[in-house]
């Protein structure tokens, strides 16, 4: 399982693919045909937050996080670190569930990746970590696949985060953190495979907090 060795670097914020113009309307285009989008849309009894794209077949963790998250950007004053944790354990919760995937193409957690790495992180997972799901779910079915269970994150303030490490474009507002998870156990599968361990970047962009950077 090549594609799911611990030892890799992901860094989604070096290459540009496109203007953010054309990018935010494909990044519409894809939500829109992902999930229904719209301010009244809603997923497993959840309600849109105005903020982050509502979760496709979410399990009840990911449920319990959008709430959290809801409730946060809902407060007189955010708490900005809290809110970056929030995002870190979404996108995990997310991206490392496969038992709510229909396929290869179906890559979770992206409304947590800034928009100048969506498009270079949904190709890299599509040719990497889930490049095999599409054959897992028609040999075990998607119900006997991976699911998180529980997440761990360790968050610090980080120095200022450089976009394309030229100081070109710098946030000087960006925190780190460290996280672990936990996957259900699994008779079909052995989850000790399956990355459980990562570090990542978060900043405000565009008004935003999501994930800038992800060390594996």
């Amino acid at each position: 399982m090549d594609n799911l060795i611990k030892n890799k670097r992901t860094t989604l914020a070096i290459v540009a693919i496109v203007t953010l113009i054309s990018l935010s309307a494909i990044l519409y285009l894809v939500i829109s045909n992902i999930s229904g989008f719209s301010g009244d849309d809603t997923s497993g009894g959840l309600s849109y937050n105005n903020v982050y794209q509502l979760p496709v077949n979410p399990t009840d963790l990911q449920k319990g996080l959008y709430k959290d998250l809801t409730s946060e950007l809902n407060n007189d004053t955010v708490d900005h670190m809290k809110l970056s944790e929030l995002v870190v354990r979404s996108f995990i919760a997310d991206y490392f569930t496969w038992t709510n995937k229909v396929g290869t193409y179906d890559v979770g957690g992206l409304p947590y990746i800034c928009g100048e790495g969506y498009l270079t992180f949904d190709y890299q997972s599509r040719t990497g970590f889930y490049e095999p799901l599409s054959a897992y779910i028609s040999k075990y079915g998607a119900q006997n696949l991976i699911e998180v269970d529980s997440i761990d994150v360790t968050m610090y303030y980080a120095n200022p985060f450089d976009m394309y490490g030229d100081g070109t474009d710098m946030y000087e507002e960006a925190y780190y953190a460290e996280a672990t998870w936990t996957y259900k156990e699994n008779a079909e599968l052995d989850t000790s495979e399956f990355l459980n361990h990562a570090y990542f970047t978060i900043i405000e962009y565009s008004g935003v907090f999501q994930i800038a950077e992800i060390l594996y």
